[in-house]
């Protein structure tokens, strides 16, 4: 790796730069913030937009647990974000379990739009911030004007239809895409504007080619943007997975898998990115939870594989009613086939377990210490600043 920073020293001990860089790109960005402190050159080093790439690079290596972290958000209790060690997990999560103050005051009510590469996009009192909780930066996005189509009429409906964010690795540069929806007179329109971190700026594209009735958020994988949409029906069936490329600002579709269900048995369809992988899952009113993997979703071979199912009475969960409908979230793929799955009954205190092709071990402490967990998102302890208009 070239590096503009000075060679390094610590105390009496001479090493060559690229050993020192070696050794501080596999930490944890806590204790890297920490050593900007021991020397001019490790802080010239350690804000070095080429060793923030490389940090980033090891962060996202499977195999380095030691970057990578749970955070939890709960809905009821007195503090409602927290964050342990994935490495931790399942045996220590609550004992080292810290506490998180997003834009530095304890959180009201939350909406995770994603996170990517360390850098969460949230809403927070009607308002975009991006945030990193490992700098504990973030930073308030300026929301765009809304440019109602003169044929939908002043009395049309306007409402928020999606709001996603990624990585665009051409132009090296974090994108935030929003989609409204107008409903009013004649078929429904859409507007679609993006958001570039580097030039701190929105600009209006192309309206969405598809009829945008999403039936999740957006999820980033391998430089695009996908949600599962439906045809606008009451309906728990999902019609098709539409695509945006970041770096291009283009549209496409994905199949659904050939045994995908429809049906009034479906209670909910979502996706998922589990260690880059795009995922889809479906569970089922009260019977069980189905996933599949895409492995080359870019590629010209577009397959789902279906990767694992779980009875719902397996489940580690008392259910309230004989018709209890379950909801069933991954959160995680481990090296060796573990899946971090979210689970609760409807709306309630929800457990965190580890899924195994034969076994399910719950992680009790979760739902114990962390009461009604909400959402659970795994993401890498990085360096990457969302007050930066460089994209790294």
């Amino acid at each position: 790796m070239e590096s503009n920073a000075p060679p390094c020293t610590a105390g009496s001990v001479n090493l060559p730069t690229e050993i020192i860089i070696e050794i501080l790109c596999r930490l944890p960005a806590k204790s890297l913030i920490r050593f900007r402190c021991v020397s001019k050159s490790w802080c010239s080093l350690i804000i070095d937009s080429n060793f923030i790439k490389k940090h980033l690079s090891q962060a996202r290596n499977p195999a380095n647990l030691n970057l990578k972290r749970a955070m939890v958000y709960s809905s009821s209790s007195i503090h409602k974000v927290w964050s342990f060690p994935l490495l931790s997990f399942p045996s220590h999560s609550i004992k080292d379990a810290v506490k998180l103050y997003p834009l530095g005051k304890r959180a009201g009510r939350i909406a995770f739009v994603e996170v990517c590469n360390g850098l969460f996009c949230i809403w927070m009192e009607g308002e975009l911030f991006l945030w990193n909780p490992s700098l504990r930066q973030h930073k308030r996005l300026q929301s765009p004007v809304i440019d109602t189509p003169h044929e939908i009429g002043a009395n049309s409906f306007v409402g928020v239809a999606v709001c996603a964010f990624g990585y665009d690795p051409h132009n090296d540069d974090y994108k935030l895409v929003r989609i409204i929806k107008f409903s009013g007179r004649g078929p429904v329109r859409t507007e679609t504007k993006i958001y570039s971190l580097k030039s701190d700026s929105w600009r209006k594209i192309q309206e969405c080619p598809y009829p945008f009735y999403a039936k999740s958020d957006g999820k980033f994988a391998n430089g695009s943007i996908y949600w599962l949409i439906d045809s606008g029906e009451a309906t728990n069936q999902a019609s098709k997975i539409i695509s945006f490329e970041l770096s291009t600002e283009t549209y496409g579709e994905l199949p659904l898998p050939d045994d995908h269900p429809n049906g009034p048995e479906i209670h909910e369809f979502g996706l998922a990115v589990l260690r880059g992988m795009l995922s889809l899952y479906c569970n089922y009113i009260t019977s069980h939870f189905v996933l599949w993997g895409m492995k080359d979703a870019n590629g010209p071979q577009k397959c789902w594989e279906k990767m694992i199912g779980i009875q719902y009475q397996d489940v580690p969960l008392q259910p309230h009613s004989s018709r209890a409908c379950y909801y069933i979230v991954p959160r995680y793929l481990f090296e060796n086939g573990e899946v971090l799955l979210e689970a609760k009954e409807d709306d309630l205190k929800g457990v965190l377990g580890l899924y195994t092709e034969k076994s399910w071990g719950v992680e009790t402490k979760i739902s114990s210490g962390i009461s009604y967990v909400r959402e659970v998102h795994v993401y890498e302890e990085t360096l990457v600043s969302p007050c930066l208009r460089n994209g790294a």
